[in-house]
């Protein structure tokens, strides 16, 4: 089983534009097993473009596919960890 990251709320990612939406992000999944693809699940394509052209998402290269039930789930890529540090992120691979 892979390890999950080390979400706290002293630690938010950039893509999380304000310190409220993580929190309220980390309360919403404090019980849901913790994926490598951690956040980046419940991001979306337009929301990663966003991110993107404002240099705040750590993992540009997140795929998004839609699962049998309908819901859309972003997948990271093996992370560069160098990549990841430059955007504030804890990056894993595996």
């Amino acid at each position: 089983m892979t390890q999950p990251e080390k979400l706290t709320p002293a630690v938010r990612p950039l893509c999380f534009v304000h310190q409220e939406d993580w929190i309220r992000w980390l309360a919403s999944h404090r019980y849901a097993p913790k994926s490598k693809d951690a956040y980046c699940e419940d991001c979306d394509p337009v929301h990663q473009g966003e991110m993107i052209r404002a240099r705040r998402c750590a993992f540009p290269g997140t795929t998004f596919e839609r699962g049998a039930d309908g819901e859309v789930v972003g997948r990271r890529p093996e992370a560069d960890a160098s990549q990841a540090d430059l955007f504030g992120d804890d990056a894993r691979t595996g």
